[in-house]
């Protein structure tokens, strides 16, 4: 099948993730009885439980996340809130989805005017775990917000710069909740209820790192691009930037497209890995994709040609960029 087809601008980031959800109307932040959990990225001598408990004595406490960039680790400083523009349209909203979202939407589909003064950075969402990427622990995420992935009879605990929205690794000044009519649309073939008791179509900013298409020092708008990584093999350490292999591939070198370079994710867009379908067996999300092949995939992207146009969120954060990480305190 065609990666880059018009299928993908729905249910890219919807289908999957939400019909199994209705099955399990739950909360966040229960806590965790897995004993048999592996913490894939945080093996070394770091407080495992939350990535910002690293920094606790450190004053930029809650206000940093690492990210990528030309195969590097950089630290991001957010400077203040997000904000979303446009925002939702008005024929999508009533006062409760307004109140909750602050008009931040997921799929808006290249709707929005693209600006070339404003940077990009693409958010890699673990979309391999499938539900656990919105922090839902009944169906796939820990107790600090971390999706989980089984594989080969191992439980992995996927550690991002940012957990889901609300949860207790989430980053400042990020959206708590984004709307998409496609969740909405998605959630009325099986329920005429939202999931965890919020509103149809209205679900968490899920758990993410972030690949940046420049650094500066100085606080910047970051229009955000969602980018569905189903390869676990590609995924970079959100501390070191390095990968792993986690998942047989046929492939010779199963991580030279580690996402942490626009290169690699040009490249992943267009790689397929028989380690995509090793690890999304049981994925939904994957499924109702028509099970690509490829490493990665992002909702609205006609063509790798596209990439540095791409717009498929209103999302605009507000960080600076510097090569120090972690932080000194």
């Amino acid at each position: 099948m065609d990666p880059f087809t018009t299928k993908y601008l729905a249910i890219g980031l919807v289908i999957g993730l939400l019909v199994g959800a209705l099955v399990a109307y739950i909360g966040f932040h229960t806590a965790s009885t897995n004993t048999n959990v592996k913490f894939i990225y945080l093996n070394r001598t770091i407080n495992k439980t939350v990535i910002k408990d690293v920094y606790s004595n450190s004053s930029l406490f809650g206000k940093i996340s690492s990210g990528f960039y030309d195969n590097n680790v950089v630290m991001l400083i957010y400077t203040k809130n997000y904000t979303c523009t446009p925002g939702i349209s008005a024929s999508m909203l009533n006062s409760t989805v307004d109140s909750l979202t602050k008009g931040c939407e997921i799929g808006i589909l290249n709707n929005a005017t693209y600006n070339s003064s404003v940077m990009k950075a693409y958010e890699l969402i673990p979309a391999y775990t499938g539900f656990g990427v919105f922090g839902f622990y009944a169906i796939g995420a820990d107790q600090y917000g971390f999706p989980q992935f089984s594989y080969n009879g191992s439980v992995y605990n996927i550690v991002t710069s940012c957990g889901a929205s609300g949860s207790r690794a989430d980053c400042n000044y990020t959206p708590s909740y984004v709307y998409s009519p496609f969740f909405s649309s998605l959630e009325s073939l099986v329920s005429n209820h939202g999931i965890g008791g919020l509103p149809k179509g209205v679900l968490p900013l899920p758990s993410s790192d972030y690949l940046l298409t420049s650094v500066t020092n100085r606080s910047n708008p970051i229009n955000i691009v969602a980018v569905l990584v189903l390869d676990p093999n590609i995924m970079p350490d959100p501390i070191t930037g390095e990968c792993s292999r986690i998942v047989q591939s046929n492939l010779s070198n199963p991580i030279a497209d580690c996402l942490n370079s626009t290169t690699a994710l040009y490249n992943a867009l267009q790689t397929k890995d028989s380690a995509v379908a090793a690890a999304n067996a049981n994925n939904i999300v994957w499924k109702d994709l028509g099970e690509p092949e490829y490493q990665v995939i992002i909702p609205g992207l006609t063509s790798p040609s596209e990439l540095a146009n791409i717009t498929n969120t209103n999302i605009i954060l507000y960080f600076n960029a510097t090569a120090q990480y972690p932080p000194v305190s």
